[in-house]
């Protein structure tokens, strides 16, 4: 891997541990004062590797969800929420602008307010504000600290009635066995990565996997230093598919990739872009059998004007095990990719120097 001085490489590995740490640490957490009923909705306030948590669950547990769940990424507040949502702001060092916003925004309007942080002087501030607060462990950049955030997550919807206790059953497992190099039928990451080079990655899944796709592109983008693209299906197959046609120099310099899960016990293949199809024709339904369709439609198109195309499945029904054996995979490829372009995973010079032009454009900003 990219220098042996680099830290990412741990930090990866340190997924599944960090998921299993935290969820033992936060048995039983609940929420000062408890509640009476569960919220009319959640809003989770965050940004980047501090909000792609809640990206994570909110995708494999919509369907599972008591109440809508929204995540807020900027530092406006959405008019909906008032004094009976429950506002969960993360911030993996304290200071994020936005999200700092966001809360102070979410007290004015009397929202139940939950803080997620590493930043000791946030959990202060907050506490004192009235806020209930978890406290995760700091070290490492925001984006390394994924198993924390979720476990964090969880511990907060279970609390406030929203989902189900046990629903990450399995995850911790199915991250492991990535990292410990099983990834089935599937090309090795290390493979996809010599596939990725000096080439832009166009990563597809469907909205319960949207957030998978999205941490690939961030890990891509800030391990590898290298640009990548996302995009959600069914809605891709209403435009996304017209536009494969141009620039010419498309077959040379882009691979599409697309991740999936395994249709659950029932014969669903609900999260799965392209999972196998498994199951009898009348235990599918259209929805369903419309997804796997057109994503075989789209593959052929896309190799049919020779654009590289792969298909990653997940060994798992959809749920969070999916999900975190994609994330796993994304998180090692990411560091495949960045040692075969010289990159040192950990630095974000680019991010950096963009906060510090800011700084100086904005004195007050964080």
């Amino acid at each position: 891997m990219m220098g042996d001085a680099d830290p990412m490489a741990a930090l990866v590995a340190a997924l599944p541990a960090q998921l299993v740490a935290t969820r033992r640490r936060l048995a039983g957490w609940s929420l000062p004062g408890g509640l009476d009923r569960p919220p009319h909705a959640v809003a989770v306030c965050g940004m980047g590797g501090s909000a792609i948590a809640a990206d994570i669950v909110v995708g494999a547990l919509a369907d599972r969800a008591a109440v809508p769940i929204a995540v807020v990424r900027g530092p406006q507040l959405p008019a909906w929420i008032g004094a009976g949502t429950l506002v969960v702001a993360s911030s993996h060092s304290g200071s994020t602008a936005e999200t700092r916003s966001a809360w102070e925004k979410a007290r004015g309007r009397g929202a139940r307010i939950v803080v997620i942080t590493a930043g000791e002087a946030w959990a202060a501030e907050a506490r004192a504000s009235g806020a209930a607060v978890i406290e995760i462990p700091a070290g490492g950049p925001p984006r390394a600290a994924l198993g924390h955030g979720i476990a964090a997550m969880l511990a907060v919807l279970e609390a406030a009635g929203v989902v189900q206790a046990g629903c990450d059953a399995g995850a911790a497992a199915a991250a492991q066995a990535v990292l410990a190099g099983d990834v089935g039928s599937a090309p090795s990451p290390a493979v996809l990565a010599d596939a990725l080079v000096e080439r832009v990655p166009l990563v597809y899944a469907n909205e319960a996997l949207a957030a998978v796709a999205r941490r690939w592109k961030g890990q891509i983008n800030e391990n590898a230093k290298s640009l990548a693209v996302t995009d959600t299906l069914p809605e891709m197959f209403h435009n996304t598919v017209v536009g494969f046609g141009h620039p010419a120099w498309l077959a040379a310099q882009a691979v599409a990739v697309f991740l999936g899960a395994q249709p659950d016990a029932a014969g669903s293949a609900a999260g799965s872009a392209g999972g196998s199809a498994g199951g009898s024709a009348g235990s599918v339904d259209a929805t369903d059998a419309l997804e796997r369709h057109g994503t075989a439609a789209t593959l052929a198109l896309l190799r049919g004007r020779g654009i590289p195309a792969f298909q990653i499945t997940a060994p798992h029904p959809p749920g969070l095990a999916a999900a975190l054996w994609l994330v796993a995979y994304g998180d090692v490829l990411s560091l495949a990719l960045a040692e075969r372009y010289g990159e040192a995973p950990t630095p974000i010079a680019a991010i950096d120097e963009l906060k510090r032009r800011v700084r100086e454009a904005a004195p007050g900003s964080r």
